[in-house]
């Protein structure tokens, strides 16, 4: 297993340490289809972009890695006049568990980025707010399951 799915897990490990506040669902790594119904709250995990620096220049033998982590918070109401605040607490849950971490020690720094929100009416409306972290790390070059 990579260190950078090691990261994803461990994110989701975190977010569904008991108890959980009221209104957050359990977190998965499981990707939203977009257009897909969903009738029940979804906090997902998942990576978009990893930018690599090797350290020490073109011969060196490890990698600095910046991974963008991005939980998603998705919500379903039959009105959008209460879609924000069913998002909320799970913004707020996922700000306070990733947001002072080093993943069980998989990186050296984990920073929040941004949250973004996205609206789609479907068969109800659905929410998606998410809150992207950039995580830095390091592995070996050419070996991606090598924590250094």
């Amino acid at each position: 297993m990579s260190i950078r799915q090691e990261i994803r897990d461990q994110a989701v490990l975190e977010l569904n340490v008991a108890p959980l506040p009221v209104g957050v669902p359990q977190a998965s790594k499981r990707r939203w289809q977009p257009g897909a119904e969903e009738r029940t709250a979804a906090l997902i995990v998942l990576t978009t972009e990893e930018l690599t620096n090797l350290v020490g220049g073109r011969g060196a033998s490890l990698a600095a890695r910046r991974l963008s982590l991005v939980v998603q918070c998705i919500n379903s109401t039959p009105t959008p006049a209460v879609s924000d605040d069913l998002v909320e607490p799970m913004l707020v849950h996922v700000v306070q568990r990733l947001g002072n971490t080093n993943l069980n020690g998989l990186v050296t720094r984990i920073e929040e980025q941004r949250t973004t929100w996205e609206v789609a009416k479907l068969d109800r409306f659905y929410l998606s707010a998410s809150v992207l972290f950039v995580v830095e790390y390091q592995t070996k070059r050419d070996d991606l399951s090598s924590k250094q």
